[in-house]
């Protein structure tokens, strides 16, 4: 049975992860294995539970596992870093398209930026390990699960809300075309489902528009939204 890792974390925090060597050290030691529940930037409370330790040493015997150690292999802040937490990259780059494109702003050439940036993140992710992975010892022994966002959760963040308000955007309808196909051109075939439900969206939306010149350039794709040197003139 697990033991959970618990500890006044403060409350309104963000949880990141410390180098996971240390945590790695102590759980070989004591021949167990320890599930994290909490992924980088996840809410934690006071008290917070953070994970649970399982093994033969977990809870008897004359060298039981140091819990607080463990817990304090968990950094936890105020605010969520970039450098432990690439989701909250993503989600401050679609901040700044779905505000450009509200009513109040209407700006798509700041969204079509943000979108630049979003593209190179998901290029620099889609060959990564992603989602719960696991951690093995010297001798190949699992002794780490840890939770991170996945994929799919990765793709949705980055694109569902900017297409949610920019679905009128011609230059935004046309800058996703692009990035959707550079994304895929180098993606794993197992990630590449979720590129292709958005590039069918993108065709769903380009049909949206109501005078056919404009559903023939919604069609098209252009890495500038619209006037980018080498756009395709034809429909695809």
């Amino acid at each position: 049975m697990g033991l959970r890792i618990g500890g006044s974390v403060g409350a309104h925090r963000a949880a990141g992860f410390r180098p996971e060597r240390r945590l790695l050290r102590i759980a070989t030691d004591r021949d167990a294995r320890v599930s994290l529940t909490v992924g980088p930037g996840d809410h934690v409370g006071e008290g917070a539970v953070l994970g649970y330790v399982h093994g033969p040493a977990a809870s008897h015997g004359p060298r039981p596992v140091p819990l607080r150690r463990l817990a304090s292999c968990v950094r936890v802040d105020r605010v969520r870093t970039i450098g432990q937490d690439p989701a909250y990259g993503l989600r401050l780059l679609a901040d700044i398209a779905i505000r450009a494109l509200s009513p109040a702003v209407n700006d798509p050439t700041t969204a079509v930026q943000a979108l630049d940036q979003i593209e190179e993140t998901l290029l620099r992710l889609v060959t990564r390990p992603l989602g719960v992975t696991l951690v093995t010892d010297a001798d190949g022994t699992p002794r780490l699960r840890r939770s991170a966002p996945g994929w799919l959760g990765l793709v949705s963040l980055a694109l569902d809300e900017i297409l949610d308000y920019g679905s009128a955007s011609l230059q935004v309808v046309r800058r996703v075309r692009v990035l959707l196909d550079t994304v895929a051109a180098v993606a794993p075939d197992h990630r590449r489902a979720p590129l292709a439900e958005r590039l069918a969206l993108m065709n769903r939306l380009a049909r949206t528009f109501r005078d056919p010149l404009l559903v023939a350039v919604a069609e098209g794709a252009d890495r500038q939204g619209l006037g980018g040197a080498g756009a395709p003139s034809n429909p695809r």
